[in-house]
């Protein structure tokens, strides 16, 4: 007998029998396993004799499955003739997809590597989170809807269990002793000595508080494969899956590079019926969010456990996915497409990235900086820039500046079609965030919105010229570069014709300036005028009350890309590109300079912000003598770096190298791609001790000259605009006595 249910969707994933497992969260707080059938179909492509040859092997098989050619849209190169293969399960499909792959190697494979979520909500609407309506026939679904849209915000959350589970120190820093363990009303901790009763408490807590999130920092690193070592080693199992009928998914650790950048993955833990996060194992631009990563699953339909680790690019090739299948086109298993032949000039016109204007160094008053929203993303969707729409002609056209390529507007391009939401739901929460204060309850499920729609505006530009987007193309790579610089000149012309001064612009954004301009609404009729001669949102990021562009280090004349500091008027400051931003500073330093730029943001309007050096000088011989006196933790001085290559193949003297030469040698696992934390020493260089060594380094050993130099670099990057050399800096610092000549570089009010 059919009964309806209603809830939330925690898990689902393919099963062998069954098709499908979901998992509920009832309305009456029952966690409930349920099957559902879902046949899966992939496509073969190529020359028809290769196509009729794999029929006939599949047809020979044992159980083959249901075969039938057909015509399906390849998204490049139109209608195609297919041999389309449904199995009963993703699982079977895939099976046979491999046999395939492996015996016919010239044909095209075809919607064969699509995460099994992705398949779920391009099918049937639901996706992790979503608040859903099953028809249930015992322990079978016969039919399953959404009664919620990812694209609206979702401000009741369901009521998930958690349990936390943290080690007391990091475990790069050994001996662990205790996990410390917090579920439902109970927080306690418990010893690390006796790995026994460790398994043992960890599996009657899963049995009996049944959580369905793991929150685990290190989970994936350390904490899960030590308790599988343990429970091998005491020959007990130990089982943190809610589905006791499926083995833990582990993932292996790897190396992957990015814009130039290497990083490393750490093996994954991946479980069945319930979730393992480690906020330590993630991709997330700017530190870990759990209501990103949520915001994230639902409007890419990835699982949450992948969202929580994956890239932003990994959600928005799944929303691609979800396009094309929706649309009946074929997600190809490799990218086909290729640049066609051009000229070394017509290359060199097209392939060009943002354009940038360098800033006038100096100290500035009364500045507005204007950002486009989302600018590339923006141009995207109003574009139609796609890669099966940039190089076509249609009956309705744009074309890119310069090169004149066209792009046609006929029909809506995938990527613009997917972004479109994601633009609407982004703008939307910027605007609400504007009307309620931070202490709304809305406020925090509102900026997880906006910050991950964000990311997959980012990469959604990146990922046009990727090689392995299957759907991206370098065209409209340039294209987008194309658009966007033509859109920052005509900003700059624009605001010379409305007699403002443009002291910089760097791809997306612009800082003005004019005379009697000292309140937003001053600046009112530019933004309007831009937004009109651009057809792009054009937002007013804030007023600075002073703003100060710092010189390039190669010459003190250029001002820096994007290194500035400012106080807009409400008292905020925004800060790009200094040693407290850089993930290589020392606690202590960047700590420092925060506090300078405290005292300067003290200064009031009517005071010149020359007349907080005395006060900022002490500050910064307050910290040296800290230093010299010992009472700096050591914590604050350790620099972390990254890793970019193994230890021996540094030909320089890298203190990174050494430290993690020095890690290996103490057992520490260190790998390519992982950031290495250490403190200077005295001696040669490279003389580092390594952080997290049993044994840390006596004070009297630490290198305080060259802290003093870093502190002193530091501090300059803050008061050059006030007209200091590095060197009186680092005069100052010390406590010696030099004669200052203070040259106030481009100051104006």
């Amino acid at each position: 007998m059919t009964s309806d249910l209603r809830g939330w969707l925690l898990d689902a994933y393919p099963d062998e029998q069954a098709g499908a497992v979901l998992w509920l969260l009832g309305e009456d707080g029952a966690r409930r396993r349920l099957a559902m059938p879902f046949p899966v179909t992939f496509y073969l492509g190529g020359a028809s004799d290769c196509l009729a040859d794999a029929r006939a092997w599949l047809a020979e098989r044992q159980d083959p499955p249901v075969m039938e050619f057909m015509e399906r849209r390849e998204l490049f190169r139109g209608p195609q003739t297919v041999l389309a293969v449904q199995a009963a399960t993703e699982i079977h499909a895939m099976r046979w997809a491999r046999a395939l792959r492996r015996r016919f190697r010239r044909l095209y494979y075809y919607d064969i590597d699509i995460p099994f979520s992705v398949r779920l909500l391009a099918a049937a609407g639901v996706f992790p989170t979503a608040r859903v309506q099953a028809a249930v026939d015992g322990k079978r679904i016969e039919s399953i809807r959404a009664l919620d849209n990812p694209w609206d915000f979702q401000f009741d959350f369901p009521p998930v269990r958690t349990l936390y589970i943290q080690p007391d120190s990091p475990p790069a820093q050994t001996p662990l002793r205790s996990l410390r363990l917090i579920y439902g009303e109970t927080e306690r901790e418990i010893s690390l000595a006796q790995p026994l009763h460790v398994l043992k408490e960890l599996g009657t807590i899963l049995d009996d508080f049944d959580p369905d999130l793991l929150l685990c920092p290190h989970g994936d690193a350390w904490l899960f494969p030590q308790l599988f070592e343990w429970a091998a080693q005491a020959g007990i199992p130990f089982q943190p899956n809610r589905d006791i009928s499926r083995d833990v998914l582990h993932k292996k650790a790897f190396r992957f590079y990015s814009y130039g950048d290497v990083h490393h993955r750490a093996g994954q833990t991946h479980l069945f019926g319930r979730w393992h996060i480690d906020p330590h194992n993630t991709s997330m631009f700017g530190g870990f969010s759990l209501a990103a990563a949520l915001e994230l699953a639902r409007i890419t339909g990835v699982g949450v456990q992948v969202a929580a680790r994956s890239s932003p690019g990994a959600g928005f090739t799944a929303l691609q996915m979800v396009e094309a299948l929706r649309r009946g086109v074929l997600v190809p298993l490799h990218k086909r497409q290729v640049e066609p032949f051009r000229s070394a000039r017509d290359f060199h016109l097209a392939d060009r990235g943002g354009l940038n204007y360098r800033p006038l160094v100096g100290l500035h008053y009364s500045v507005a900086e204007l950002d486009f929203f989302s600018m590339y993303p923006q141009i995207m969707a109003t574009w139609n820039i796609s890669g099966e729409t940039v190089g076509r002609t249609g009956r309705s056209n744009r074309y890119v500046p310069q090169t004149a390529t066209p792009i046609t507007q006929d029909e809506p391009g995938l990527v613009a079609t997917v972004l479109k939401p994601v633009l609407t739901k982004r703008r939307k929460a910027k605007l609400m965030m504007k009307e309620i204060p931070r202490d709304d309850p809305r406020w925090p499920v509102l900026e997880a919105a906006a910050e991950g729609l964000k990311w997959l505006g980012w990469v959604s530009f990146g990922y046009q010229g990727f090689k392995n987007n299957r759907f991206g193309h370098p065209q409209a790579h340039e294209a987008i570069c194309a658009v966007g610089r033509e859109t920052l000149t005509i900003a700059k012309e624009t605001a010379f014709r409305l007699g403002y001064s443009v002291l910089g612009a760097n791809t997306d954004s612009l800082f003005v300036q004019r005379q009697g301009a000292t309140e937003p609404q001053d600046f009112q009729d530019l933004l309007e005028e831009i937004q009109r001669d651009t057809g792009l949102v054009l937002n007013l990021e804030g007023v600075f009350e002073w703003l100060a562009f710092v010189p390039a280090k190669g010459n003190p004349r250029v001002g820096a890309a994007n290194r500035y500091f400012g106080k807009f008027l409400d008292g905020k400051l925004k800060v790009r590109g200094l040693a407290q931003r850089r993930r290589d500073t020392p606690a202590w330093i960047a700590q420092a300079e925060a506090d300078a730029l405290a005292i300067l943001a003290a200064v009031p309007r009517e005071r010149p912000l020359e007349t907080a050096l005395p006060e900022i000088v002490a500050l910064a011989q307050k910290a040296v003598a800290a230093l010299h006196a010992g009472r700096v933790p050591l914590a604050d001085l350790a620099v972390s770096q990254k890793l970019t290559r193994e230890p021996d193949e540094y030909r320089g003297l890298s203190a990174s190298a050494e430290a993690a030469r020095q890690l290996r040698a103490a057992g520490q696992d260190v790998q390519v791609g992982q950031l290495v934390g250490f403190v200077y020493l005295k001696g040669r260089p490279p003389a580092v001790r390594a952080w997290g060594l049993p044994f840390p380094p006596a004070p009297a050993e630490l290198d305080h000259a060259r802290y003093r130099r870093l502190l002193a670099r530091a501090l300059h990057g803050l008061l050059v605009p006030l007209g200091l050399e590095e060197g009186d800096v680092l005069s100052l610092v010390t406590g010696a006595v030099r004669q200052l000549e203070l040259w106030p570089l481009g100051k104006c009010r």
